[in-house]
């Protein structure tokens, strides 16, 4: 029909504050034939997953304070703003060939996972107060010069568990880990 056809011509998709008491654990998002979106904003809703489109035109992903539990974003040459804080729910991340990001924050999130690849002009990534943390991946993000995790709790259990990897961050200046002590960080050019 007409009227789908219509969803997937769509620029901005607005969920903002959308609460759906039926679905405790969410509600996922499919947005995989929409490429011509430049916006979606779950800000504070119940969304619990978004699915994208490989390519596409999207410019900003507004997730702070969503039920977003896990991500994988590829290929989006155009997204600049994106935005993790208070999602309590995150989990896993994954963001990949992302040209147009310059900063990350994941602050007072409960991410386990972090892995970041090819996005070149990455300046700043924070992940402060999140009580989950056990791995940060960084590979081919040259610009990279901030990681703040300050005031994160990695479990330090199992010291084979904590994975720091900074593989092509050639510009990294500044590390500000949760803790020196027992703390292994594996920098590879």
């Amino acid at each position: 029909s007409s009227a789908a056809s219509d969803v997937y011509k769509r620029q901005e998709l607005n969920l903002n504050n959308m609460n759906v008491r039926k679905y405790s654990s969410g509600v996922p998002i499919v947005c995989t034939n929409c490429t011509k979106l430049r916006e979606i904003n779950v800000f504070n809703s119940d969304v619990s997953s978004i699915n994208l489109p490989n390519g596409g035109c999207l410019e900003k992903l507004l997730v702070s304070g969503s039920k977003i539990s896990e991500l994988t974003i590829t290929s989006q040459p155009f997204l600049s703003i994106l935005d993790f804080t208070n999602c309590v729910y995150l989990s896993k991340v994954y963001i990949s060939d992302c040209s147009s990001i310059t900063s990350l924050n994941f602050d007072n999130t409960s991410v386990q996972s972090i892995q970041i690849v090819g996005c070149g002009n990455l300046v700043s990534l924070s992940a402060r107060n999140c009580t989950s943390l056990s791995m940060v991946k960084i590979d081919t993000c040259q610009s990279l010069t901030s990681i703040d995790l300050e005031g994160s709790s990695i479990s330090l259990d199992n010291s084979d568990a904590v994975t720091l990897n900074f593989l092509g961050a050639r510009a990294l200046q500044t590390l500000n880990p949760v803790s020196y002590t027992h703390l292994r960080a594996h920098e590879t050019e």
